[in-house]
């Protein structure tokens, strides 16, 4: 998790797995929250999803994140079987 401070923001980046990890984090929250579902990482560090890697790859979580005073949430689905 990364905290961001702004003049009159906070910004959260989470990184998580799974659905129930994420529900965790949004059960009972009033922060707005962008999520981005991606692929798990593989034993190479990289998601097996080719779309998601190359998302991930010009996101920036950040400065979207910043933009829109938002929490920025990439929650991992797994890996492919």
């Amino acid at each position: 998790m990364t905290n961001f401070s702004g003049s009159n923001m906070v910004l959260e980046t989470i990184t998580l797995e799974g659905y129930d990890a994420l529900k965790k984090v949004l059960d009972g929250s009033k922060t707005r929250t962008a999520i981005l579902f991606t692929g798990s990482k593989d034993t190479s560090g990289k998601s097996w999803c080719p779309d998601c890697v190359a998302v991930i790859e010009s996101l920036s979580a950040s400065s979207f994140a910043a933009q829109n005073n938002v929490r920025f949430v990439e929650c991992r689905v797994g890996l492919r079987e």
